[in-house]
């Protein structure tokens, strides 16, 4: 799944989510994660049960350095429910880590 479909059954759920996913994705694909960054920080604020933007959120923290991070937005977005393309993916990261 590319990265900026998103399944609309967890855009529905959020508050924020058509016009900050839209940015988070423009931001995302031209690498700038530091712009993408509080726009998922801010949809995971007002979506806490969100596993679509845990997930995400975790992947700019893996990809911005911040491993402590990304495990635990990662783990979130399993307890969350996340859907099984993403879910791989998450599972995949967390079990190459120690402690997982």
């Amino acid at each position: 799944m590319p990265i900026g479909s998103c399944p609309s059954k967890f855009l529905r759920q959020a508050p924020c989510a058509d016009s900050v996913w839209r940015k988070k994705v423009r931001h995302h694909k031209r690498g700038m994660n530091n712009l993408a960054r509080p726009l998922l920080q801010e949809c995971v604020a007002n979506s806490k049960q969100n596993p679509l933007f845990q997930f995400h959120l975790g992947m700019v923290y893996l990809e911005s350095g911040k491993e402590p991070e990304a495990r635990r937005m990662l783990r979130a977005a399993l307890d969350n429910g996340l859907g099984t393309h993403y879910a791989t993916l998450a599972e995949n990261r967390l079990s190459s880590w120690k402690g997982y």
